[in-house]
């Protein structure tokens, strides 16, 4: 440690006044000096192999501080201990000539912020397949929506929303002689302008049938409704 351009008294101080754990490897893998968080956290005794605190018998399978010490290079990785999730942060330590003779590890508790993270990631996963499960139904809503004409006239659509559910709609349906079709947009994207367009389609479908398309009382019952998805 003679080598180190630093004094130890001085490296301590900086290393204690940290928050996070901090320890100082040598190139041996033998532990030179630690800050007061990590012997709180993991215990120090002077001279210890770099994988004692973590209740090992051996290095990790990829040591960073080995890899730090010979590519000269920062490192980083995430590392599970003892139900706790860490970042860790190997730098090399220079002597005066540039050499590396020494590793500095800096260990930063971030479990709240994983588990906030991987709780995160799991609501979404469940969000994207409830969404794949809504494309569906919206999609068999419109397949089955044309009616076979007589005639020379054949009917074809496609439905391509640009987001998993989409505003667009469209049907088509034959009543008392006559071929009631449309296409709507609600204006957005996703799962509301989605309910609002399916709401729409069984609005029109409940008129048809008594000729009641145009009437003041089935568009009042669908703003009424289209208003109270917005409340």
């Amino acid at each position: 440690m003679n080598h180190v351009s630093y004094s130890t008294e001085y490296m301590s101080s900086i290393i204690n006044a940290m928050s996070d754990m901090v320890r100082v490897i040598g190139r041996d893998g033998r532990v030179l000096m630690t800050n007061s968080a990590f012997d709180e956290r993991f215990g120090y005794e002077e001279g210890m192999e770099c994988y004692t605190p973590f209740q090992q018998d051996t290095r990790c399978e990829r040591c960073l501080s080995r890899e730090v010490m010979l590519s000269g290079e920062t490192q980083r990785l995430t590392r599970k201990m003892s139900g706790r999730v860490y970042s860790v942060t190997v730098s090399p330590l220079k002597d005066k000539e540039g050499k590396t003779i020494a590793a500095v590890e800096v260990f930063r508790d971030i479990t709240l912020d994983y588990n906030i993270k991987q709780n995160l990631l799991m609501q979404n996963a469940k969000m994207q397949k409830d969404l794949q499960l809504a494309r569906k139904l919206q999609e068999a809503l419109v397949e089955g929506a044309l009616p076979k004409v007589g005639g020379d006239y054949e009917l074809t659509a496609g439905f391509f929303p640009c987001e998993a559910v989409g505003g667009d709609i469209y049907d088509c349906t034959v009543y008392d002689d006559k071929l009631v079709m449309y296409v709507a947009d609600v204006s957005g994207h996703g799962v509301m302008p989605a309910m609002l367009a399916v709401f729409f389609s069984r609005v029109v479908r409940a008129a048809c049938p008594h000729s009641a398309i145009l009437l003041p009382q089935y568009w009042w019952s669908f703003s009424r409704a289209s208003c109270a998805l917005h409340a």
